[in-house]
């Protein structure tokens, strides 16, 4: 099968020890229909090009099939509720390393934990139902079968409205049967010391009660309460 060039422009990129994370022009733009009288597809803001966030994986060239799978079940909770999920356009490679670069599309207020400030002000009816459409989404995930197993107010992006919210980073998201597997294999913890649960903290297995632990600091999030506390707690805890 014959390669296809997709064309970025790099708005501004940020680097992290795993990622980088690119906010980019897609010049081409995703497609958007078949147009059966030119006999080619319409894009998304062919002209002007379409605001999309790119992913680049350090050190990925090599990666196996378990990488594709996790996209996959991303991809089918997508379709299961697509709007509590970023939209996930696919994948490309950066041609001089072979990297998998993940595209995504953007989200202009960023995260939710960059927009605590202004949501620590809502009513709290207005909280409540923003919590209700978070836990709706992770229920989307458990009812998958799956865990997210990073789940935290970085991984929740915001609409520019507020009135709607995007899960992204599903990146340890696994089959609930194959997380007892895994973590045979693996000794390594990763996720944000906060809202990690006890128990993950202790080598156990990725649970949904894990992801719901996550959720309920998130709770506390939005209703203005020192995470300095819940660390201070969870580490006395562990003592």
């Amino acid at each position: 099968m014959a390669q296809k060039k997709i064309y970025f422009f790099i708005v501004t990129s940020t680097f992290g020890e795993f990622s980088e994370i690119h906010k980019a022009i897609w010049l081409d733009g995703p497609i958007y229909s078949w147009n059966f009288n030119k006999q080619q597809w319409d894009r998304c803001n062919f002209q002007t090009g379409y605001k999309v966030i790119l992913k680049t994986l350090n050190s990925s060239s090599n990666l196996d099939s378990r990488f594709l799978d996790e996209w996959n079940y991303y991809y089918n909770c997508q379709k299961k509720s697509f709007s509590k999920f970023i939209q996930f356009f696919g994948f490309t490679q950066d041609p001089n390393n072979l990297n998998y670069i993940i595209i995504m599309s953007y989200s202009k207020k960023g995260s939710l934990r960059k927009c605590l400030s202004d949501i620590i002000k809502f009513k709290c009816q207005e909280k409540l139902q923003l919590l209700k459409k978070i836990i709706l989404g992770l229920k989307v995930i458990h009812e998958s079968n799956l865990t997210h197993g990073d789940f935290h107010d970085g991984n929740i992006l915001m609409s520019d409205d507020y009135n709607k919210f995007f899960i992204i980073d599903l990146g340890l998201c696994n089959p609930i049967s194959d997380l007892q597997d895994s973590f045979n294999k693996v000794n390594e913890i990763y996720g944000v010391l906060p809202y990690m649960a006890p128990e993950i903290l202790r080598k156990k297995p990725y649970t949904p009660a894990s992801d719901i632990y996550s959720f309920s600091i998130i709770m506390w999030d939005l209703h203005q309460l020192s995470l300095h506390l819940i660390m201070k707690h969870m580490i006395i805890t562990l003592l």
